[in-house]
């Protein structure tokens, strides 16, 4: 149980977080560049969150991992599209579910990265 608690308690706090500002009715107006950079960034963290989650609970090789987490990050978006819909001043815009698509997928594959480098460093230290 305390291996789900470490893994997800950050996903579902920033999963949270972002159903949190969905919900809000006014947010800053940015320019449409800044507003998908923004959805960009936004899942490059939360896709980050995720990989590491399902890791840690699964097991699974990084790619199996990172393939999940990119699945569930571009879901939440959907949904958190669906929400907003309805929210008074806010729109649902499908671009917003793409810039958090590609965000998805950079931060599953910056995760992947790490977890490379970090084998390679591991690796160099037991040779040296």
């Amino acid at each position: 149980m305390g291996r789900w608690f470490s893994a997800f308690l950050p996903v579902l706090l920033y999963g949270a977080l972002i159903v949190f500002l969905s919900a809000q009715s006014e947010l800053p107006h940015a320019p449409k560049i800044w507003d998908k950079a923004a959805h960009f960034g936004e899942y490059t963290i939360l896709a980050l969150l995720v990989t590491r989650g399902v890791r840690l609970v699964s097991g699974w090789s990084g790619v199996k991992s990172a393939a999940t987490a990119v699945f569930l990050a571009t879901a939440f978006a959907v949904t958190d599209e669906a929400h907003q819909f309805f929210v008074p001043g806010r729109d649902s815009d499908p671009w917003d579910v793409v810039a958090d698509f590609l965000g998805s997928l950079f931060g599953a594959g910056t995760y992947l990265a790490w977890l490379q480098l970090r084998a390679r460093f591991r690796r160099s230290a037991v040779a040296g």
